[in-house]
This record gives C-alpha cells, structure tokens and sequence, in this order.
C-alpha cells in the first residue's frame, strides 16, 4: 500500500515525539470524600486546579491626586503662556483694526465653523495595549490643558520617575483596562469606576 506524504512527509508517522514530565507536586492520590454521612474513596489520581489571575489588591483602590510638584511646574508653565500672549495680543489689538461690517464677522465664523464640520471622523482607537505610564499620563495630563505637549510631556515623565509608590496603582489601573476593553477612553472609564484620593 502506498503511504500519502505531506511535503515529504509520511502522513502515518508523527513528525515528532513529544515527551511530558511532571511535576512532583502536579499529581497527587484522590483523597476520601464524605457525602451525607458515607464516605468513598476513590482510586486514581486527581489533577490539581490552579488559577491564573491578573491582580491581587487588598483593600479599596482610590485614583492618586497628582503630584504637588506635577501640578506647581504646570501653573509656573501657564503663567509663562500666559505672559508671553499678552505681550503678543498688546501688538495685534494696537492695530487699527475696523469692524463695521457685521458680514466680515459671519463669515469668519462660518468659515471656522465649515472647517470643523469637515474634518475627517477619527478612527478607531488604538488597540496597543495600556502600560502604567500611559494610563498615569492619560490621567494626569487633564490638569495641564492649554500646555502644548512638547512642554507637558517632560513635565509628566519627571513627576512619573519621582513618585514611584503610585505607579504600582497605575499599573493596577492599566491591567484593567486592558482586561476590560471598555468602549470610553481610560480618563473616562477610571473616573466612573473609582473615586479620587482627597
């Protein structure tokens, strides 16, 4: 009888063998069970359960406050922007500008306004998953608005190495996340699933 063969190989004869050693501890002899009063044992082995989990926490997780340091460099870093804009806004306004005509004003608007409605829908998110850092500056990055990233960036990463007992938490955070997969973003999803440290 012919043999078939799969790219050289005979179909009837394993590829390769494999060879399973177990752990001492792995199997262990089925112990007695009682049932309402009789009691039975059985022969044979019994395979042990073990679990994987994701997390182990005791006690209620609060969201961190952010960092003294974080949130002083931030308002330093604003009132800096804001200097510096006043100074430019003295020079435009000083400009003999005439607004007679309320037309030249509407159309700015709908200018503006048509620009916004045409901008491409956003894609879908990221499917990268969520590490500690990410979820601590997603957070965190709230109380900077304004500040272009190129200056909240550093700002966040110096706060991120100079507090590291919160990190374990943002990595607790971070896991869940991942876990749960939920449809909001991670500010969103925190915010609804845990309360703020006071």
């Amino acid at each position: 009888m012919h043999e078939k063969s799969f790219r050289g190989f005979k179909a009837n004869r394993p590829l390769f063998k494999v060879q399973i050693k177990r752990k001492p501890g792995q199997c262990r002899p089925a112990k007695a069970r009682c049932m309402e009063g009789s009691c039975s044992h059985t022969s044979g082995y019994t395979k042990e359960k073990s679990t994987k989990t994701f997390m182990a926490k005791l006690g209620p997780i609060k969201i961190p406050s952010p960092p003294n340091t974080l949130l002083r460099k931030i308002e330093e870093e604003k009132l800096k922007l804001q200097s510096e804009s006043s100074a430019e806004k003295g020079s435009l306004w000083d400009s003999p500008i005439s607004w007679d005509s309320e037309e030249i004003l509407f159309s700015i608007a709908n200018d503006v306004l048509d620009n916004i409605y045409k901008k491409p829908a956003r894609k879908g998110a990221s499917t990268k998953p969520l590490n500690s850092f990410m979820a601590f500056r997603a957070y965190n990055s709230q109380f900077g608005y304004g500040l272009k990233q190129n200056i909240l960036s550093p700002l966040l990463a110096s706060a991120w190495h100079s507090h590291p007992e919160q990190q374990e938490i943002w990595d607790t955070f971070a896991q869940q996340f991942n876990f749960v997969k939920p449809k909001c973003g991670f500010v969103e999803w925190v915010d609804q699933r845990y309360e703020r440290e006071s």
